[in-house]
């Protein structure tokens, strides 16, 4: 069986994360963004400073700002 083959259980977590959403507030749902995207900083930083680590912070820093400034969903 391959990994998407039987996908009821990604429906049933989906759905489950869902209801843990809506039966936050406001400033949960607030402060769970602010986390998710400092994750997401800390994340693209590590991954261009791998890739770049000749690189001095600030351009690190400026590669991360512009990676989010021009990012797709």
């Amino acid at each position: 069986m391959g990994l998407y083959e039987n996908q009821e259980h990604v429906l049933d977590a989906e759905h489950r994360q869902h209801e843990i959403f809506r039966a936050m507030t406001p400033g949960q749902r607030w402060e769970q963004f602010l986390s998710l995207r400092t994750t997401a900083w800390k994340l693209k930083r590590a991954g261009v400073k791998s890739l770049h680590p000749e690189l001095p912070e600030t351009e690190i820093e400026t590669m991360v700002r512009e990676y989010f400034l021009h990012a797709r969903t």
